[in-house]
């Protein structure tokens, strides 16, 4: 596993244990690093809300599940080669990475 996806694991970690805590996805991620009542922060130390490029991490809830992304090496968001975590993947909080396919071309 890669910084990125370590990252990302661990926030996955943090939403899904706020989501036990509270019954309802966080608003955004800053919220997932103040003092809660149930944990001091939900983030652990070493992971990051920035990603290896320097681009904060992309957080979206999705009805009732939500979408981590990094920008990925281009630093720009939607694009090829984001770094994905969302409803697709495995899990309630949506496990797993993927790359965001290339746009099919029309015949």
């Amino acid at each position: 596993m890669n910084a990125v996806q370590l990252d990302i694991a661990g926030l996955a970690t943090a939403i899904d244990s706020y989501e036990v805590d509270y019954e309802h996805l966080p608003a955004n991620l800053a919220v997932l690093n103040t003092h809660q009542p149930f944990a001091a922060t939900y983030i652990k130390a070493n992971i990051s809300l920035v990603d290896a490029w320097g681009i904060p991490y992309s957080y979206s809830v999705l009805s009732n599940r939500y979408e981590l992304r990094s920008a990925g090496p281009d630093r720009v968001l939607k694009t090829v080669d984001d770094i994905i975590w969302n409803e697709n993947n495995t899990g309630k909080g949506v496990a797993g990475y993927r790359r965001q396919s290339a746009p099919q071309s029309e015949p």
